[in-house]
């Protein structure tokens, strides 16, 4: 079950309207707003809390995003 769920976000995010693999995050910042580092312990994942994803309402959307490699999943 958990597995299809996360290939459901994945899916979702890959065809997001304005989100694009490879996008660095002052463009995902500017698609979602204000965006927020996870954690330490995994310094390239990022939170956006309640935003429009597609037009779709979402409380928190998690995403991984290198400095050199952009968004990726």
């Amino acid at each position: 079950m958990l597995k299809r769920l996360q290939a459901a976000v994945i899916s979702l995010i890959a065809s997001l309207e304005g989100l694009a693999w490879g996008m660095p995050l002052d463009q995902v910042h500017a698609h979602l707003g204000e965006v927020h580092q996870a954690n330490t312990t995994h310094p390239d994942r990022f939170i956006a809390r309640n935003v429009m994803l597609d037009r779709l309402p979402v409380s928190q959307v998690t995403f991984d995003l290198t400095p050199e490699a952009g968004l990726q999943s």
